[in-house]
């Protein structure tokens, strides 16, 4: 079972009530402050299908230091991660093969579907997440799952953790030395596939409007994290970005590994438009696919793995990190 956070801050629990749909425990926490007026809602937790009469609650309680004098990240709406999910609305309408994400789920998981945080195997709520990696890493990969996966991670919180993508992920960060807690996982393209497939090209990226109205939205997420480091995670995400910068035309219309790295893997001062800002770009495997794409991964006079993993250094170095 995963364990809930424990929550912070002194207000009183002024309501507190559960809802339970099938398999799902919904816990509702609402609390006032002595200086604001607004009532902070929080929708917490799931808890597997074989759940008996005695299931147990994972509860957070959805409060707010008032001792302090100004805002402080963390409050309904405030947090970053929070408020993008809030923004993605702007990608609307969806195509008829995409499906809106719901609602962001407590555990660790890539935006828009979680909070984009690494938050191990606990759960948490919006009013607990640790702080918003600014100026760190923005690891960006195509889209974020089926409606099916979704739903597993919602039903099943921690397990997406013990087997495929995350697992190799990790492995990549550590050898390449960089950091998960400053990093924020999101996508190229917001919602969840209809279908149960969630690998392989995107049905979303036929919709070209839908794909303009996620490239703004990415440009948003760009400029609310002011990344230092930028990963394309895979090829789908190669010529997504490339129609964003014009410091990445040299990715234009490669959309397989190898022409991706015959050209630059790494490009620094890499500009979108936001005044300001400029950062480090770097081509990585999608950790997915990366077993089955290492065979053709080159880079410098090295292959396969080191290969991918002396990208991902050299990019840390050029971005200081």
């Amino acid at each position: 079972m995963v364990a809930a956070r424990p929550a912070r801050g002194g207000d009183a629990l002024k309501l507190a009530s559960v809802f339970r749909n099938d398999h799902t425990v919904f816990v509702c926490a609402m609390s006032a402050t002595q200086r604001v007026s607004r009532i902070l809602f929080l929708i917490f937790s799931v808890i597997s299908c074989n759940m008996t009469p005695n299931y147990q609650i994972i509860f957070a309680c959805a409060s707010r230091c008032v001792t302090s004098s100004s805002p402080r990240e963390g409050e309904m709406g405030d947090h970053p991660s929070v408020a993008l999910f809030e923004k993605a609305a702007m990608v609307k309408p969806y195509p008829p093969s995409v499906l809106e994400v719901p609602h962001q789920l407590p555990s660790t998981a890539f935006f828009p579907g979680g909070y984009g945080l690494w938050l191990g195997n606990s759960l948490c709520g919006p009013t607990e997440l640790p702080p918003f990696p600014f100026g760190g890493i923005m690891a960006v990969g195509q889209d974020f799952h089926s409606k099916k996966q979704y739903d597993q991670t919602r039903m099943h919180p921690g397990k997406n953790l013990t087997k495929g993508m995350w697992p190799c992920f990790k492995e990549v960060y550590e050898k390449a030395g960089a950091d998960f807690n400053n990093t924020f996982f999101t996508n190229a393209y917001m919602g969840l596939r209809k279908e149960d497939k969630s690998t392989g090209a995107f049905s979303g990226a036929t919709d070209k409007s839908f794909v303009k109205r996620c490239q703004s939205f990415f440009l948003e997420q760009v400029e609310t994290q002011q990344p230092t480091l930028i990963l394309a995670l895979g090829k789908m995400v190669v010529p997504f970005m490339a129609d964003l910068s014009y410091d990445l035309q040299c990715w234009n219309g490669k959309r397989e590994i190898a022409s991706i790295q015959n050209g630059k893997q790494i490009v620094e001062g890499a500009r979108f438009g936001i005044k300001g800002h400029q950062c480090v770009v770097a081509f990585l495997l999608h950790p997915s696919m990366r077993n089955q794409n290492l065979r053709h991964r080159k880079y410098k006079e090295l292959d396969s793995c080191p290969a991918d993993i002396q990208v991902f250094k050299d990019a840390l170095k050029a971005a200081g990190l």
